[in-house]
């Protein structure tokens, strides 16, 4: 993700300097987009229809092949891009659909509210690696893997051993925990946050902050603003004091001072948030699934592999906005007008039935990376070898400290976040045999 857009900024459409821009009450061009004909019949991607995805993928491929209408907000139609193929080619073409919402005409026309839940996720975000495209794009982002590669050490493996058999001794003695609040949530906050130099302290603020800002509910704004408010007194704090860590290095990395912020937000945004849903829906495997749970704990599927099963099966961000083409053109047969937004379906497209098996068993275990869970392109998740070096410590650390977890309630009683972005369970209650803690330092 990405920090809270700039109200200074002129080329910001969400900023003061868009009021200029934005038609006056009553003009046509606030017509609302769910009232355009390609919208009529579109598929609501909110409310309680969320619970179950797989439904609604099947639904809209058989209504609207691998392009489907839907609607984000009442009157917000985007396009969905269901199928694989389209979507490889989407991301593979960044000139065609950049990426800039700057090019999204319900942002810059008004149709979305400025107080809309969906802006932290979809509003412009300046000088921002994740919203920029071409030669800027490459310049930001040759910066972001040059200091996830320095701070990719033996050491941040230590740490994360250490961190993750910390968190699993607060509650090993209980034989009950809730591996989303107490595990999942706790691990990518204390360890790839840990990499900046974020105090202890901010740790509840900081996940309720950032649940909040990928939710895209009421609270969403406030959550994007508290966020960027954290990392805004980190940044403060470590020009006075500098230390070894990651937001020291940006600090001396080339990044302009209006730069940093932003690659700040969304390296910890975007790395806690996909790492927290992949530990848990890795783990969640383990608990419901019998054919996943017998490999595991069999040896036949090695933790990295289980991993690759959960980012096909419940990839973290299940959608991800957004492309927003400039021009008029065609995706898979669809008409996308220019100033469309079309998003990121990821966990339609690994169901897409054109390249999935028939049997969901014959998948397991045989190491696919095919998915586009870390995105694909110039735009591809830049922090691949972190996040699998710290999802595959996470999730071998609960394995090898509890071996015997059980999920404590019935599979189909577990509830996902009211996300139209995140693949996240509300919790993930479990029981196991007591065991001593294992006394880290």
């Amino acid at each position: 993700m990405s920090p809270h857009p700039d109200p200074t900024d002129p080329a910001d459409p969400t900023g003061p300097g868009a009021l200029d821009v934005v038609p006056p009450p009553g003009c046509p061009a606030h017509r609302p987009t769910a009232s355009r004909v390609e919208f009529a019949h579109a598929t609501p991607l909110f409310g309680p229809g969320l619970d179950n995805m797989d439904t609604l993928y099947t639904s809209m491929r058989a209504d609207h092949g691998p392009v489907a209408p839907i609607l984000l907000e009442p009157d917000v139609g985007t396009w969905l891009v269901l199928g694989y193929p389209a979507l490889l080619e989407m991301l593979r073409d960044g000139h065609r659909f950049p990426r800039s919402p700057l090019n999204w005409k319900d942002l810059t026309t008004g149709v979305v509210p400025p107080d809309s839940g969906l802006r932290p996720m979809m509003a412009n975000r300046p000088h921002n690696v994740a919203f920029v495209d071409g030669p800027e794009h490459q310049r930001l982002r040759r910066i972001v893997q040059a200091g996830l590669t320095a701070a990719t050490t033996p050491r941040l493996r230590r740490d994360l051993h250490t961190t993750c058999n910390r968190i699993v001794d607060t509650f090993a003695d209980r034989g009950e925990a809730d591996l989303i609040a107490e595990y999942a949530t706790l691990v990518p906050v204390r360890a790839f946050a840990r990499l900046f130099g974020l105090p202890p302290e901010h740790d509840a603020e900081f996940a309720r902050a950032m649940h909040a800002l990928f939710d895209s509910q009421p609270d969403s704004q406030a959550g994007d603003r508290a966020f960027e408010q954290i990392l805004a007194e980190l940044l403060a704090d470590r020009r006075l004091h500098p230390a070894d860590d990651l937001t020291t290095w940006l600090l001396g990395s080339g990044l302009r001072e209006e730069e940093l912020l932003p690659q700040l937000v969304v390296m910890l945004s975007a790395g806690c948030e996909t790492l927290a849903n992949l530990i848990g829906s890795t783990l969640r495997l383990k608990l419901v699934d019998p054919r996943f749970a017998h490999s595991l704990t069999g040896g036949r599927l090695t933790v990295n592999q289980a991993i690759d099963e959960a980012l096909v099966q419940a990839p973290p961000l299940k959608v991800f906005p957004g492309r927003y083409p400039a021009h008029d053109t065609t995706l898979a047969g669809r008409r996308i007008r220019a100033g469309d937004a079309l998003l990121l379906g990821i966990g339609a497209a690994h169901t897409d039935p054109a390249v999935t098996p028939t049997d969901p068993a014959d998948a397991l275990g045989r190491g696919n990376g095919a998915h586009l869970a870390f995105g694909a392109g110039t735009h591809a998740c830049p922090a691949i070898p972190q996040a699998r070096l710290i999802a595959s410590i996470a999730v071998g650390t609960v394995l090898d400290r509890l071996p015997d977890l059980t999920c404590a309630v019935p599979a189909d009683r577990l509830r996902w976040r009211p996300s139209p972005w995140s693949t996240a369970l509300k919790e993930l209650p479990a029981r196991f045999t007591p065991t001593q803690a294992a006394g880290n330092p």
